[in-house]
């Protein structure tokens, strides 16, 4: 039935632009197939699949790239992101060669898109910044606003208000300058949230306003239900309970009228929030258990969670103790499905990365058996005089190539090693970190589980951010190991203290060493120096320069030695220490080998030293880099 619906399909588009050319008949049927995209997806790919196989027949790029869109666009319905930016990356090379500026930056924001939902914002800037200069270059000013836009929406989930304010006023002038009401009203909207994450209330209220008029007078609904909405959110924050629920009540009329489940549910859950926050737990609880049969119908796990934790809040304060109780329960188990699930993503996204960076280097790498192919091809048309002369270049240069290659091919395995040992997260740390986390939730100790959480989210953001980085300034590696050790002194509970001492004559902020150097030692000197100690453990991190060229950092703790430590590992059945060890081991050998450096380390137990004394002195030797 499928396949007879896809020929039906075909002979009416087909007999509807009988008088068109071939090469635009391959472009409407592509922009049919979007039409199936959010119904079937089968079919709308076996049309763009025929498609393409026309436009590569016809050697028509422009048709052939606009194919590759709809498959990229087809496998982020699907779920799969790395095939969507791999799509991306053919419909670049194509649109390139056909020399379509517009659709090389159409492209490019479909790409950003993509990168901003993977989390790799840096890429998504690249792209947005590339698609403004091509879209400023032909003129096209509605794609110059929507990149704006979309910068905008990083910076601000990012905390940087600023560049976000910067860049939405940027669209909002381009919008003026085409009259384009609609797209203003949506720059106000968005200009006030920036004002809002200022607390600039009345600047932030003034736009939400005007944006607000203009939804109103084009009577569009999606816009007056989002301004409302975050009307009701603004004046949350400020306390004015009746006045947000005002606003949150219009949006939850609306959105329940045009059966939009999303801004509904959003909607319920202000109302609800608006109730608690004014200790009215009663009606604040029933909006609660609303939110929560909405949540599950459109199966928003994350917005389920929420609401159960919320809903036994007001329970506890209503003294429904068994009600707080089985909320609570639902909220621990959802809970823990949903940080399984999120330390699943994250381990895929540091995979997606290497996916990228391989796929990458194989489009490279095709592009140059190209060219050497399309270099073969003319000198067959040459006399056999300049045929033998080309043969005989050729070789000469293929030798020079391959050696060249291969050392560049060297390199790389050293880079990409490199960035795996970096990728080298203990999942016993993750799990640990979460599971201290959610003890200060279900103790009600919210504050600090939300500190250590937030400082948990730095560090594996730090970790993913310079996961391409080899190098990295003293200063953002001191902060990282602060990091990491307040975050372990968390999870034992204060049992551990720690000190960083930087030699005050020493460029923190130009002078680089390798990235994560002492990762492993701090990991030794934490889960074998100092977790079996009841108190009292402290490790100390000292970074000084004795000579000109070289950095000394020093890691000691008190804990119970490496040589004990050796002891216990040998009645353990985990390696994971030793293959820490042994990966930063082979990573310094590398950059000795790469640099032509002297980087190198000693491990002291200190009862070796002094009988009265226990622990562990590590000793790093590594070269400036500037």
């Amino acid at each position: 039935m499928r396949l007879i619906l896809f020929f039906l399909i075909l002979f009416s588009v087909q007999n509807s632009i009988s008088q068109q050319t071939e090469k635009e008949q391959i472009l409407n049927t592509l922009d049919s197939a979007m039409l199936f995209f959010e119904t079937d997806l089968e079919l709308a790919k076996q049309m763009t699949l025929s498609e393409i196989e026309k436009a590569r027949a016809l050697n028509f790029n422009k048709g052939l790239g606009y194919g590759f869109m709809n498959l990229s666009s087809l496998a982020y319905y699907d779920g799969n992101m790395s095939l969507a930016v791999e799509y991306c990356n053919k419909a670049d090379t194509v649109f390139r060669k056909a020399g379509e500026k517009g659709l090389i930056a159409s492209n490019l924001s479909n790409r950003g898109v993509l990168y901003s939902y993977l989390k790799f914002y840096d890429k998504a800037v690249d792209d947005y910044l590339v698609a403004i200069d091509i879209n400023k270059s032909i003129g096209n000013e509605n794609g110059l606003s929507h990149n704006y836009v979309n910068l905008g929406g990083i910076y601000l989930d990012e905390g940087l208000l600023d560049k976000a304010m910067h860049n939405y006023k940027k669209a909002l002038s381009v919008d003026e300058k085409l009259g384009d009401s609609v797209e203003i009203a949506i720059d106000y909207i968005n200009i006030g949230d920036v004002w809002a994450a200022k607390n600039q209330v009345q600047k932030a209220d003034s736009l939400f306003i005007k944006g607000l008029s203009i939804f109103e007078s084009f009577g569009i609904d999606f816009g007056i239900i989002e301004s409302n909405y975050h009307l009701g959110n603004l004046y949350l924050k400020i306390g004015a309970f009746q006045k947000a629920r005002d606003y949150y009540t219009v949006s939850y009329e609306l959105s329940k009228k045009a059966n939009k489940n999303g801004t509904l549910l959003k909607s319920i859950v202000g109302i609800a929030n608006s109730y608690k926050k004014e200790e009215n737990y009663a009606k604040g609880v029933n909006w609660f258990e609303d939110a929560i049969t909405k949540a599950k119908d459109v199966q928003d796990s994350l917005q389920l969670r929420d609401n159960y934790l919320q809903a036994s809040l007001c329970y506890s304060k209503l003294e429904k103790n068994e009600l707080a109780f089985d909320a609570l329960e639902q909220y621990t188990l959802l809970n823990s499905l949903i940080n399984r699930s999120e330390k699943d993503q994250l381990l895929k996204s540091i995979e997606l990365k290497h996916q990228l960076f391989d796929q990458g280097k194989e489009l490279k790498l095709l592009e140059q058996k190209s060219t050497i192919q399309e270099f073969k091809i003319r000198e067959t048309n040459t006399t056999l005089l300049v045929s033998i002369i080309g043969l005989l270049l050729l070789i000469v240069i293929s030798v020079i190539l391959l050696k060249w290659r291969r050392e560049r091919w060297k390199r790389e395995k050293i880079q990409l090693q490199q960035k795996l040992f970096r990728s080298q997260v203990d999942p016993h740390f993750i799990f640990n970190v979460f599971n201290s986390i959610q003890s200060c939730l279900i103790n009600k100790d919210y504050k600090e589980g939300r500190v250590y959480l937030k400082k948990f989210a730095q560090l594996m953001r730090a970790f993913l951010m310079r996961v391409n980085e080899q190098y990295a300034t003293i200063e953002e590696e001191t902060n990282l190991i602060q990091l990491y050790l307040e975050i372990e002194s968390f999870r034992l509970e204060d049992k551990m203290s720690f000190e960083i001492l930087v030699d005050p004559e020493i460029d923190i902020h130009s002078q680089k060493i390798p990235t994560f150097i002492a990762q492993t030692y701090l990991e030794n000197a934490v889960w074998h120096g100092l977790a079996s100690l009841k108190t009292g453990g402290i490790i100390r991190v000292s970074i000084s320069q004795k000579e000109q060229g070289s950095i000394y950092m020093t890691i000691e703790d008190n804990g119970i030695g490496i040589n004990q430590s050796k002891k216990d590992k040998e009645l353990n059945s985990s390696n994971h220490t030793s293959r820490g060890m042994r990966i930063t081991s082979e990573r310094i050998q590398n950059l000795n080998h790469k640099t032509r450096t002297r980087f190198s380390v000693n491990i002291t137990d200190l009862s070796d030293v002094s009988k009265d004394k226990t622990g562990t002195l590590v000793k790093l030797q590594l070269p400036i880099i500037k």
